[in-house]
């Protein structure tokens, strides 16, 4: 008997030819997508591997990304081969490496679990990595056919202006980087904030909006915004905050556009990609193991990112012999777009801090480390970290260095004391009768879990009485309202407000409960005293919040539907003392003064004994 998986969209032609295989002979397929209604007639339904199998596959990968960098080809490191001066290219590709070949296996073990029952297996995909694992006869791999990608003109033109325009900007206002220090990045996607002396809801960065508030003329903002993928219909928006004057802010694109014109900057990159192609052919002929392979292909494929990547390590170590700055700060430290200003820091002998930003969880690559990555010195300088738990956590699990990290709390609570004095506001007109159950929504990387997720939560609130669900959109998914209104439809849950913009603190404050997977919203949630449902169909607890007692883990929607009403009707509640500890642990302190203690700490640091 033969089997066919259906793991794509389909041509016409792929769609008639598998029609008439299925007339003419017994055929089980399987289809993971969306199909017509013709063919649906002869499907099996879906493959999926059970839970069970995502829980250890992700593990597996994980211990393999965390490790592939150690092995040796000609007695060298793989991390040493690909380390171009400061810039570390196998970290730059580390996290999205993980969740790359994570989901991957979830679609080789699916398939492999069907080739012990049938004869043949015909697999259409998308994924052209695949033909590269596997081997096996038994298993035919049907890719479409290569279609030229469409330039996004739009997105192009709304890019080249806010590009010249931002770097033209800067150029004519030089003057002011003379005399500054201190530079604090600025890189997230603007999202509602209150201010913090006002309340008034304004556009900003949700992690560092308070500190930016607070900082002094020693400091400087470098405005980091993120290039469009143009050839994959990503839109450009020019937002009238890109072009705001502002005596506290420079833009990156000027740094970038210096590189551009630089022949130094240009030779340099031209110079290293053609010897990281040599090493990536040297190492590829040295690797046996099917999943390091995969692991190598991902990282030729992603060149193009990588040369994007090494262009800005190279302008930016220009950029900073140019002055005299002493220091860089950032949240996401360790993701590509920063590290790359934090490696051309470092070469330049700036003092670099990491600011934690979000939960750092068992499985976060970006804060993983090997013993030889901290003799590297890989990480920043100094990471700021909201509490001992993750000052523990760091130096016992993600093998930080030394006397490299600091506690300072959290700088997004800062407001907290400010909230604390709004009383008896509703929102979004909801009556002061009905009880507010906020979902935090997350883009996890493995689409058919964030769909079940989503799914779960909706069916779970939609037959409890007098409450309201708000969906508290992940500042990732703000274009993702239609995608959710869906899953809420096909769950049969009608009563739902789905938002993006409104100020997750202000939100959290008039919550009655939070729910989430495992977003960072969770241990917000503490700081305000508010009941925790973690909704976990693998059961993973991936921050702990179960295992800590703050948190009633959920598999599925009977699960949270029963805790949300046992919390309603009063024969659940929190355990305060828990709730306290927890906290203490977690966040150094919740004063109104994180801020205030990052500027401290940063303005301290003293380059000539290398203390802080």
């Amino acid at each position: 008997m033969e089997a066919i998986v259906i793991n794509r969209t389909l041509s016409f032609e792929e769609e008639q030819n598998i029609l008439i295989l299925a007339q003419e002979k017994h055929i089980d397929i399987y289809a993971n997508v969306e199909i017509t209604k013709e063919l649906a007639k002869f499907t099996q339904g879906q493959i999926e591997i059970s839970l069970e199998e995502k829980k250890n596959l992700n593990s597996e990968i994980f211990k393999h990304i965390i490790n592939f960098g150690e092995h040796l080809i000609n007695e060298v490191a793989i991390t040493d081969h690909l380390t171009i001066e400061n810039a570390s290219i196998w970290h730059y590709h580390k996290f999205r490496s993980y969740f790359f070949i994570s989901n991957l296996f979830y679609e080789i073990k699916a398939i492999e679990n069907l080739t012990p029952k049938y004869l043949n297996v015909t697999v259409y995909s998308d994924n052209t990595f695949l033909g590269s694992y596997f081997h096996s006869n038994k298993i035919k791999l049907i890719l479409p056919s290569k279609v030229p990608g469409k330039t996004n003109f739009p997105a192009l033109f709304n890019y080249a202006v806010f590009f010249l325009i931002r770097a033209l900007v800067t150029i004519l206002d030089l003057n002011k980087l003379k005399k500054k220090k201190h530079i604090v990045i600025d890189h997230t996607i603007k999202q509602t904030c209150l201010n913090l002396h006002t309340l008034k809801p304004e556009p900003g960065n949700y992690n560092l909006q308070y500190l930016f508030e607070k900082i002094d003329e020693e400091f400087i903002i470098l405005d980091d915004v993120g290039i469009p993928k143009i050839f994959q219909g990503d839109s450009f928006k020019l937002h009238s905050y890109y072009f705001t004057f502002n005596k506290k802010r420079f833009n990156s694109e000027y740094v970038l556009f210096r590189g551009i014109l630089s022949k130094k900057t240009r030779k340099a990159l031209k110079e290293q990609l053609l010897i990281l192609e040599n090493k990536y052919s040297l190492i590829k002929s040295e690797l046996s193991d099917p999943i390091d392979k995969l692991i190598l292909n991902l990282l030729i494929s992603l060149h193009s990112s990588t040369k994007f990547f090494l262009f800005k390590y190279f302008a930016f170590h220009q950029f900073f012999q140019k002055y005299s700055f002493k220091s860089v700060s950032s949240i996401d430290e360790n993701g590509p777009r920063i590290k790359s200003i934090m490696d051309a820091a470092k070469m330049n002998d700036l003092f670099t801090y990491g600011i934690q930003h979000g939960i750092i969880h068992d499985q976060q690559p970006n804060y993983h480390f090997t013993t030889n990555d901290k003799k590297r010195k890989i990480t920043t300088d100094c990471t700021l970290v909201w509490g001992s738990y993750w000052e523990n956590k760091l130096y016992n699990h993600g093998n930080y260095p030394d006397n490299s990290i600091i506690k300072t709390g959290f700088i997004r609570t800062d407001i907290i004391p400010r909230l604390k004095n709004i009383e008896g506001k509703k929102l979004f007109n909801i009556s002061e009768e009905q009880k507010i159950i906020v979902f935090a929504s997350q883009p996890i990387k493995d689409a058919v879990m964030r769909k079940r997720v989503a799914f779960e939560v909706f069916a779970g609130v939609k037959d409890i009485d007098n409450c309201k669900l708000v969906v508290k959109l992940h500042p990732a998914e703000m274009n993702d309202i239609e995608y959710y209104k869906k899953i809420a439809a096909d769950a049969g849950c009608n009563d739902v407000i789905i938002n993006g913009t409104i100020d997750l603190y202000l939100l959290i404050s008039k919550a009655d409960i939070v729910i989430t997977s495992f977003s960072t919203v969770g241990l917000e949630s503490v700081f305000f005293n508010k009941p925790l449902i973690t909704i976990d169909p693998l059961k993973q607890d991936i921050q702990g919040y179960y295992k800590d007692k703050i948190a009633f883990l959920a598999s599925d929607s009977k699960e949270l539907s029963s805790y949300i009403q046992e919390f309603l009707n009063g024969s659940l509640s929190l355990n305060q003392d828990i709730y306290n500890n927890y906290l203490q642990d977690q966040v150094y302190k919740i004063d109104g003064k994180v801020g205030d203690r990052c500027i401290d700490i940063i303005k301290s640091y003293n380059k000539q004994n290398d203390e802080i």
